[in-house]
């Protein structure tokens, strides 16, 4: 079974691991201190918990899509976020691998890809995808930190793949001393600081918090565009204020058939509205 799940990463450009499905361990509860997540803690360790029977996950981690969409957008939203929606993008190639499994063995399995209990990226590391950077993303060797993960869960009892043989980076604080809201310290994340979560949150923003945007409208990438493991560098600083107002004109049906495939989708047209006026107002 590994073998054709290594030749159908390799055939589709995919980077894969696995691990057992037992419960992690050495976490503290702090992690269940995340955006747009009301689950236990031990809801975000235990995979049991997620599929009854559990043996075995397989981590996939799919090179983010930055195809552009809509002319114009991938100048005020994180480049991470672009393309097609990577929940759409993920779950084609998961069930696609999964088909492919289930012609060779019966199993029971689940999907993960963002939106569920499971905490996706130390599940990627334990699967030996890359180690864990300063700025909390995964670095892997052939992506960066510049791709998206999914989960499949299943009762078949796989052989585990070696983890990294690095546990973090090295003593490198470029992300730490480039994030503008100071988000990221030695100590951890304060993600109520961040940029990309200051994007997605509703209602109204502060005078400082509406700084901070600059002129994303969804995402940032600041820490991960300055990061060494990266080809990506830069923040964009342009001046993208027709495709602002290009975005704001739109009815809500124009929203709807111009992003329904887009990560940017999800939050809403009230929140991205929002996101562009103030955008706007800091041009």
């Amino acid at each position: 079974m590994k073998a054709l799940i290594e030749e159908y990463a390799k055939l589709n450009g995919l980077v894969f691991g696995i691990c057992d499905a037992h419960d992690l361990t050495g976490l503290d509860e702090s992690i269940t201190d995340i955006p747009f997540f009301n689950g236990s803690f031990y809801e975000r360790i235990s995979p049991e918990t997620f599929l009854n029977g559990a043996k075995s996950i397989i981590v996939l981690g799919v090179k983010t899509d930055d195809t552009p969409i809509f002319e114009g957008l991938n100048q005020v939203m994180a480049a991470s976020l672009c393309g097609v929606d990577y929940h759409k993008r993920l779950k084609h190639i998961a069930d696609g691998l999964i088909g492919k499994m289930l012609k060779s063995a019966h199993f029971n399995y689940k999907t993960q890809i963002d939106a569920g209990p499971l905490i996706e990226r130390e599940f990627a590391i334990k699967a030996g995808l890359g180690f864990r950077g300063r700025n909390g993303c995964i670095i892997n060797p052939m992506f960066g930190s510049f791709f998206n993960i999914a989960l499949i869960i299943t009762d078949l009892e796989l052989k585990p793949t070696p983890t990294s043989d690095k546990s973090t980076c090295d003593a490198c604080n470029k992300c730490i001393d480039a994030c503008p809201a100071g988000a990221l310290r030695e100590t951890g994340y304060d993600y109520k600081k961040c940029i990309s979560y200051l994007t997605q949150k509703k209602g109204d923003l502060t005078e400082e918090e509406s700084r901070l945007l600059g002129v994303s409208i969804y995402g940032c990438d600041i820490c991960q565009s300055v990061c060494l493991y990266n080809s990506y560098r830069g923040v964009k600083t342009e001046n993208h204020e027709d495709v602002l107002r290009k975005i704001l004109s739109m009815s809500n049906k124009d929203f709807s058939e111009n992003f329904r495939n887009s990560n940017l989708y999800w939050r809403g047209f009230g929140t991205i509205k929002r996101n562009c006026l103030i955008s706007i107002n800091n041009i």
